[in-house]
């Protein structure tokens, strides 16, 4: 009788399975291909998507800020006009009162001087059909001078008879310093008389409450890195820290802007930065427009692209991770089984020989328990292999006593 004991042993991989295996690695790498191709198609997707998204909300709050900007535009002008139109119709009332009162001959240089102070009038002049001073409220002034050159042309289209009364507008004073504001009349008798007042007091709020004043407001929104108002030969408004901009005829974009009313809108490079840009055109009078241009931060744009970007590349990472250990399990898992059904055959080629043997087999594991009992054992032994396979070896048995 032979007695046996097992132990285990891989046996050699077969042909058939290396060709199984190769398919398979063949087939895994395909696929990481395939799924890295896919994934890299997606994170372009995802980085575009993220692009447009925060672009198109850049563009969304650039119209807004145009919008905001058009119509405080617009208010500041407005409201200078009509502190202008209420500054103008005041000079223009005092010069139909001074008129009529020179008309009725009732008007002289003390008359003149004291209305002038009651109704804070700076300069208050009246000249003769020839253009010459024959009555001031200021004193120094030499009668039988005439106006100056520019005044002069000014008052042209009353001296001729064309107007009865004229807007000046603002200039420059010319017995001391600052700005005036003047209006014209016709005098009955010939000639015109002058009003001006000190428009100090408007140019203060066109510097505190005007369109600069706006700029500057909106120059401290968060993300407004300019605001300019342009016409085609420069710049008229810009906020504060401006220096330089290109010009509309040396910009395409621009000069295509200026024909057109609707708002455009463009990335573009301002000291060394990224930023978006809208311009719109603004009517600035009946035969004049000009481009108005805000120039926003593209830094949460660049901010949320990093962002995709990163979330991404985890993403690949992720996958990357994924497909070694799946593919390191999918193989060894491949391997254990090939080796397992190359061991049961082996074991079944085994038993098959020792099951016929003419001699008595008993095949004990390592814990002793028979795994083998062939047919020789059965009649040797008068047991049936059901009592004794996957049992203790049994102590009738001769060569049980020895383990």
């Amino acid at each position: 009788m032979d007695l046996l004991h097992e132990n285990p042993a891989s046996g050699p991989s077969l042909p058939a399975s290396r060709f199984f295996l190769r398919i398979n690695a063949r087939l895994l790498i395909g696929l990481t291909i395939l799924f890295s191709l896919l994934l890299t198609l997606y994170a372009l997707w995802e980085i575009r998507r993220t692009r447009q998204e925060f672009s198109g909300l850049l563009q969304n709050q650039a119209i807004s800020l145009l919008s905001l900007a058009h119509k405080g535009l617009s208010d500041a002008a407005q409201s200078l006009d009509f502190l202008q139109s209420q500054l103008a119709e005041r000079l223009l009332d005092n010069a139909r009162l001074l008129e009529q009162l020179d008309r009725r001959g009732r008007l002289t240089p003390a008359l003149l001087t004291e209305l002038a102070e009651q109704n804070h009038l700076y300069r208050v002049q009246v000249f003769d059909g020839q253009g010459r001073l024959v009555m001031t409220n200021r004193t120094g002034e030499q009668r039988g001078a005439g106006p100056g050159s520019g005044p002069r042309f000014q008052l042209q289209p009353i001296l001729n008879g064309e107007e009865q009364e004229l807007v000046l507008g603002f200039h420059q004073g010319r017995f001391g310093s600052g700005q005036r504001f003047a209006v014209a009349r016709k005098r009955n008798r010939g000639g015109v008389i002058t009003v001006n007042a000190d428009a100090e007091e408007m140019l203060h709020f066109r510097r505190t409450m005007g369109a600069g004043s706006f700029m500057r407001t909106m120059k401290e929104i968060p993300d407004v890195r300019y605001m300019v108002l342009q016409d085609s030969v420069q710049i008229l408004l810009a906020s504060e820290g401006v220096r330089e901009m290109n010009s509309i005829p040396a910009d395409p974009f621009l000069f295509t802007a200026l024909a057109d009313s609707r708002p455009h809108f463009r990335f573009s490079a301002y000291e060394n930065e990224r930023i978006a840009e809208i311009v719109q055109t603004i009517e600035m009078d009946p035969y004049d427009r000009g481009l108005l241009r805000i120039g926003l931060s593209t830094s949460h744009l660049a901010a949320a692209e990093t962002n995709a970007f990163r979330r991404v590349l985890l993403q690949s990472l992720l996958f990357v991770f994924v497909s070694v250990a799946l593919t390191h399990f999918i193989i060894n898992l491949q391997n254990y089984r090939t080796l397992q059904k190359a061991y049961r055959r082996i074991e079944g080629h085994t038993g098959s020989i020792l099951a016929h043997l003419h001699e008595a087999v008993v095949a004990l594991d390592a814990n002793a328990r028979v795994t083998v009992f062939n047919v020789s054992a059965e009649k040797l032994f008068n047991l049936r292999p059901d009592q004794v396979i996957g049992r203790p070896c049994p102590a009738h048995i001769d060569v049980c006593g020895w383990l």
